[in-house]
């Protein structure tokens, strides 16, 4: 996966406006030590995301079925 995407967007503090990520930008991050931090706390943040789909789903098809 793109690190770009991984990371996501800038918010830009004068317009306010977001956009992409340079790769200057990106190598920067890369090298610190929050990066891994980051990553891990977004990898939790979509598994999180993904098990209330999942159950969310379940409550809805699967128990309505009568299973």
């Amino acid at each position: 996966m793109r690190l770009g995407k991984i990371l996501g967007p800038k918010k830009e503090q004068v317009t306010g406006d977001w956009r992409k990520l340079h790769n200057e930008e990106l190598h920067d991050l890369c090298c610190s030590p929050n990066t891994v931090q980051l990553m891990k706390f977004k990898k939790a943040m979509l598994s999180a995301y993904m098990e209330e789909k999942i159950n969310a789903y379940n409550v809805l098809v699967v128990k309505s079925e009568g299973k």
